[in-house]
């Protein structure tokens, strides 16, 4: 993923890793399935970032809307 994450191609990797270009792209593909389903949105190799971020800034802001619900529900 890092390799995506820096713009890198298949065919880069796979040179890289010493692996064929097919089973980095087959690879790539499930991770993207993957990622798209624990994020709830469709990932690929070029909106990893944009989507990460958002979702980071998701999970942010709902943890702090939590710990807001939590400290009003215990007076503190």
């Amino acid at each position: 993923m890092l390799e995506s994450w820096l713009g890198r191609i298949y065919a880069e990797i796979a040179v890289q890793i010493s692996y064929k270009d097919d089973y980095i792209k087959q690879v790539g593909s499930q991770l993207w399935r993957s990622l798209s389903q624990a994020v709830g949105e469709d990932v690929c190799k070029k909106n990893i970032q944009s989507v990460l971020r958002r979702y980071q800034q998701s999970q942010s802001y709902e943890k702090s809307m939590s710990d807001r619900h939590y400290t009003y529900l215990s007076g503190n």
